[in-house]
């Protein structure tokens, strides 16, 4: 709930909510009260310094029994009973807005409300690099050959609004002091935090576990993520190694395999012509000068007489 900001400008009391919060991506009503019958409403949008100054825009406003809006501002409309309606809000409209009536008897009146707007994280979790999700809230870190005796876990929440605080701590809630990473104003408005832990493998062995701790409003209050992991004894190898040794080792034996049984078959190919050369002696191969004699002796088996020998 809000409480009302009362506040006389001019000779009209008007009131509004003194501050609102609205989540990007939705929506939210502004309100805006007062006592008599309107001749004109007029909605301002100011800058970050607040209301009023000369720069403010008006972005929706009802003029003689007519609701008007904006090009400028397609989001935003005026309703029937004279709040503003802000749809699918973004981070540019976290502003100061006023309400200016004016009453068909020239009595007049302004009020204002600052908007908050908050980027909720997605996951509404942090997040640990390399940790892959196995329940909610819950990640196994798998431990890699490449991994030292000493190395780093890395948690972040990204892209919210306000910034979070992050920290480390054991299963059994006892804080682990880390290095803070600062977090700087970025230019769209939405913030990045990290913090990292520093694991050594002892740890890993003795079956520690760590939680990385999330606070603030874009994680609706405090988000935590449990960090467990999986510890190859074997070598160091994880079990993606395991299976690529396992795969090369079935290749390897299925080629031998293959090579074994062509030999095998060539091999009783050459025995079996062998022995039938030995049952058939004629069918050794010929040498050159045998096929040359042999090629001789047919065409002499093949002469016949000519006439004039008196040979037929």
């Amino acid at each position: 709930m809000h409480s009302c900001n009362f506040r006389v400008e001019g000779n009209l009391e008007v009131t509004t909510d003194p501050n609102a919060t609205a989540f990007r991506g939705g929506s939210i009503t502004l309100t805006c009260r007062f006592i008599g019958e309107p001749f004109a409403i007029y909605w301002y949008k100011h800058n970050r310094t607040g209301a009023p100054d000369n720069t403010a825009d008006i972005v929706v406003r009802y003029f003689n029994g007519q609701w008007l809006s904006s090009d400028k501002y397609p989001r935003y409309n005026i309703t029937s009973d004279y709040s503003m309606v802000i749809s699918d809000v973004q981070i540019e409209d976290e502003e100061t807005y006023s309400c200016e009536v004016v009453l068909k008897d020239d009595a007049s009146g302004k009020n204002n409300t600052d908007l908050t707007v908050i980027a909720l994280a997605n996951p509404l979790h942090p997040v640990v690099s390399g940790c892959i999700m196995t329940k909610p809230r819950e990640c196994v870190y798998e431990v890699q050959g490449a991994d030292t005796e000493i190395f780093a876990l890395r948690c972040r929440v990204e892209q919210v609004r306000p910034a979070v605080s992050l920290s480390w701590t054991t299963r059994r809630d006892v804080e682990i002091e880390t290095p803070t990473i600062p977090v700087t104003d970025p230019k769209d408005g939405l913030f990045n935090a990290t913090r990292d832990l520093t694991v050594s493998r002892t740890e890993i062995e003795n079956g520690e576990s760590f939680v990385c701790q999330a606070s603030g409003d874009s994680v609706n209050g405090t988000s935590k993520l449990v960090v467990t992991f999986k510890y190859p004894s074997e070598g160091g190898l994880s079990g993606g190694g395991k299976a690529g040794i396992v795969i090369f080792v079935l290749i390897v034996v299925a080629i031998g395999i293959g090579i074994g049984i062509g030999f095998f078959l060539w091999r009783r190919k050459e025995e079996e012509k062998k022995k039938e050369q030995e049952k058939d002696p004629e069918k050794e191969p010929l040498s050159p000068l045998q096929i040359e004699f042999e090629d001789l002796a047919k065409k002499i088996n093949g002469y016949t007489r000519g006439p004039f020998l008196g040979w037929r």
